[in-house]
């Protein structure tokens, strides 16, 4: 409940709420890895404090070093201080636990594009979009391999397939340098 009040909040008393439960499962069973990654994901979708969101993912990867969703949260916020290879090295290790995983690959390949690795962003984001093909972020995530490489033909491929599914407009934003204030969304 925490985790989705975590991303959903959209007023103080959701995000209080969330905070509450996060804090309520820790204290209920401390033991327990989801309670730490609920505390996680609130530091850091609420509160966009990345070091404490890290401690609390860190924390319950401790008790279950091989869960696939705390190393993904770890990987997603690493990515998001720029600390790359950290970031890879955990969203790997998640893949590694959880091969079917199309989130990860979708992490995956948005890191690799950050980092202008783009055939191997290509590689992650179809493996992806085998596992999810109709997911919008995967599709917009293939499309930007191919801007990234100056082909505005096969990033434009994909869009006969976005109009069967009654999507009516898009929006691809190449990625620039940012400080990454909002998550990466200061455009």
């Amino acid at each position: 409940l925490s985790i989705r009040r975590s991303w959903n909040y959209t007023s103080p008393e959701e995000a209080e709420a969330a905070r509450t439960a996060a804090e309520r499962a820790v204290e209920l069973a401390p033991s327990l890895p989801e309670a730490h990654r609920a505390l996680g994901v609130y530091y850091n979708r609420v509160r966009q404090d990345s070091e404490k969101a890290l401690e609390a993912l860190a924390r319950g990867l401790s008790l279950a070093p091989d869960d696939a969703r705390l190393l993904l949260g770890l990987g997603a916020i690493e990515r998001q201080l720029g600390r790359w290879d950290d970031a890879l090295a955990h969203v790997r290790r998640a893949l590694k636990q959880d091969p079917r995983a199309w989130g990860a690959e979708m992490v995956l390949g948005a890191t690799l594009l950050r980092l202008r690795r783009t055939g191997e962003a290509r590689e992650a984001i179809d493996r992806g979009l085998d596992l999810a093909p109709a997911h919008l972020n995967l599709i917009h995530l293939k499309a930007l391999t191919s801007l990234q490489e100056g082909d505005l033909a096969g990033a434009s491929a994909r869009m006969p397939y976005l109009a069967d599914l009654g999507v009516d407009a898009v929006w691809i934003a190449p990625w620039f340098p940012s400080p990454l204030a909002d998550g990466g969304y200061d455009v």
